[in-house]
């Protein structure tokens, strides 16, 4: 019942940011402040779902080396 709920509300978010987007005008201030929210999301995202695990079967300077050479190599 909660995933039904939680895919409900984000897909909701998406159908009026996406009409938003079309017909209403953001600031470059609101903007640039949602974008920065969804860069933190991305991050807390990858931190969650890649690195955290990663640390599990890892030691931490292995891990700290592997997203670095990812950040460099898709930069």
């Amino acid at each position: 019942m909660m995933t039904i709920i939680v895919v409900v509300i984000v897909s909701g978010a998406l159908v009026i940011g996406a009409v938003w987007g079309i017909y209403g005008n953001l600031s470059e201030r609101l903007e640039g402040f949602l974008v920065a929210m969804a860069g933190g999301a991305l991050l807390v995202s990858a931190l969650l779902e890649l690195i955290n695990p990663a640390l599990n079967q890892n030691s931490i300077p292995i891990t700290l080396a592997m997203v670095f050479a990812g950040a460099i190599t898709f930069t």
